[in-house]
């Protein structure tokens, strides 16, 4: 089952969005809900100026965020400074063990089920944490 968070009120942002085919567009959106999906993807939900209709945009296809007149960041720096998802459970592996990463991910993602059991935010925290340790290794 889909876990999400809704925005309320919407809040207003920019971001530079890569679709499936590669191409890059900048998108300014009325960010509505944050979804942790059940193919453990994260998705962000909002109104698109460009498109004029409500869109989803895959959170490891967008290559910065901000909000609007803001500072440009990647998605799990903006989604943790907007206090849209708990981080603190995580830890990315150190950069110089590679070939760790999937035994690391296995320990960090125990270790972050274990302290947030039975919370809603459970499964946005473990992809969360995916997208910092695979950012941390490559």
């Amino acid at each position: 089952m889909s876990q999400i968070v809704q925005v309320r009120p919407a809040m207003p942002i920019a971001l530079e969005y890569q679709d499936a085919d590669g191409v890059v567009t900048e998108r300014q959106i009325n960010l509505n809900a944050v979804e942790l999906a059940e193919n453990d993807h994260l998705y962000l939900h909002g109104f698109c100026q460009l498109r004029r209709e409500n869109r989803t945009f895959r959170a490891g296809r967008i290559r910065s965020i901000a909000k609007k007149g803001g500072q440009p960041v990647d998605v799990v720096s903006f989604l943790r400074r907007e206090h849209l998802v708990d981080l603190n459970t995580t830890h990315a592996p150190p950069s110089s063990a590679p070939g760790q990463f999937q035994e690391v991910y296995r320990r960090k993602e125990a270790d972050a089920r274990a302290a947030i059991e039975g919370s809603w935010v459970a499964g946005l925290v473990i992809i969360l944490a995916t997208l910092i340790i695979v950012f941390a290794v490559f």
